[in-house]
């Protein structure tokens, strides 16, 4: 924790968009993919068969879950902002549907039932946001082989 920041989860663009990114690597994402994946195989994981059971089916308890996931993950959208200038437009649009997007499912209540390919969705515009960037300053991006 840093004791002098002024933001709670984080100002600016590079920075909001790291932070979010990060929520896909955390405790809560790793449950998801883990209830996607006995979606996936037909099965019910012995130990969340008691939330499934809540939520009525399998692909109901992993949108809730996203919803949760996306709940913390969406704090670090509110204060993502892009320059400006007329040559940042591009990255502008995208960061503001970035926001749209990840807010309504982290904190629109929208009943909404998401699947794992709509969090996909919202990691491609991070990852279109970071190339833009890199483009933007000068730099050749290149994702790698391996990511």
């Amino acid at each position: 924790m840093n004791e002098e920041a002024k933001s709670e989860f984080g100002k600016g663009l590079a920075v909001c968009l790291l932070h979010f990114a990060n929520h896909w690597d955390n405790d809560m994402w790793q449950r998801v993919m883990r209830l996607e994946a006995s979606r996936q195989e037909g099965t019910i994981p012995e130990d969340e068969s008691s939330m499934i059971s809540i939520y009525g089916t399998i692909e109901a308890a992993i949108s809730s879950q996203i919803t949760f996931w996306a709940n913390g993950a969406a704090d670090h959208l509110y204060e993502m902002e892009a320059p400006t200038s007329p040559e940042w437009s591009g990255v502008a649009h995208k960061v503001k549907m970035l926001k749209e997007i990840g807010l309504e499912m982290g904190h629109g209540f929208t009943n909404q039932q998401y699947t794992v390919e709509d969090t996909r969705d919202l990691f491609r515009l991070g990852k279109e946001i970071a190339l833009e960037i890199d483009k933007l300053i000068g730099l050749e991006p290149d994702e790698g082989r391996y990511q």
